[in-house]
């Protein structure tokens, strides 16, 4: 056995998947990602009282005309996300620790060039769309301020999704879900900082969800930076790989539709 490979077998892997219970295993990969969602659930409910009370009821308004958007937006990231992390445990399944790194090399590059075109697109129509959504002349004022700086923070937004979802996949589920507690967490502290103290109104809840990414950001690309992390990045392998992102493609089509 090489040295690489005694040493991973030590650590957390994913090669826990093949050996050990199932019902164990669900559990150990289903609570912290339940987790999670629990808290990014309760994080929506806390920011749209922080708007409600610092900006207003029509911020409120302004800001339900976001969700399809949002929504939208996100989409094109789980693209990319569900599809790598599938990708990478099927590559990690049959032991091919190489074609793992490629992913999460492809991982990031692709979500950075989604980020770009989708951003861009949200910005230069962003207007149109908010009115095609539903948005007044009294509300898209607040849905503007949100979106613009919520689209400006895609390339966070759409690596730091894309890693944790393999982050997860590939063998770290806790860290998984520590990467969304610290988002919320941030985002629960910055919010009424930003909105109350700073005065910056709904735009400063938007900026605080982008710094609650930010720093969830810094978490995953710190695990895929470190050569402890099972698998993690490597500037010798594969970056742009269109087999890769065909496969990507086809695997994460049904959960973007």
């Amino acid at each position: 056995m090489s040295e690489r490979t005694s040493v991973h077998t030590k650590q957390s892997s994913p090669a826990e998947l093949g050996s050990r219970p199932i019902g164990r295993l669900l559990m150990q990969y289903s609570l912290p990602a339940i987790i999670a969602s629990l808290a990014t659930s309760l994080y929506n409910i806390v920011d749209s009282i922080f708007i409600g009370r610092g900006v207003g009821a029509m911020a409120i308004a302004g800001l339900a005309i976001t969700f399809p958007l949002m929504n939208l937006i996100v989409a094109f990231c789980v693209l990319i996300a569900v599809g790598g992390a599938t990708v990478s445990s099927i590559f990690l399944g049959q032991k091919n620790i190489g074609k793992a790194t490629d992913v999460v090399n492809n991982v990031i590059l692709f979500c950075l060039v989604h980020a770009i075109v989708i951003g861009s697109i949200t910005l230069i129509w962003l207007d149109p769309i908010l009115y095609f959504f539903g948005a007044t002349d009294e509300t898209i004022i607040h849905a503007r301020e949100f979106m613009r700086v919520i689209a400006l923070g895609t390339p966070v937004s759409y690596v730091f999704i894309g890693l944790n979802n393999l982050m997860r996949a590939t063998g770290y589920p806790r860290k998984a879900m520590i990467s969304a507690l610290l988002s919320v967490a941030v985002n629960v502290v910055a919010a009424p900082l930003f909105i109350f103290v700073f005065g910056w109104g709904i735009a400063g809840a938007a900026w605080a969800t982008i710094l609650g990414q930010f720093s969830a950001f810094i978490w995953v690309l710190a695990h895929f930076l470190s050569k402890k992390s099972f698998v993690h990045f490597d500037p010798h392998r594969s970056f742009c790989s269109v087999s890769l992102l065909k496969r990507m493609y086809s695997i994460g089509m049904s959960p973007f539709l």
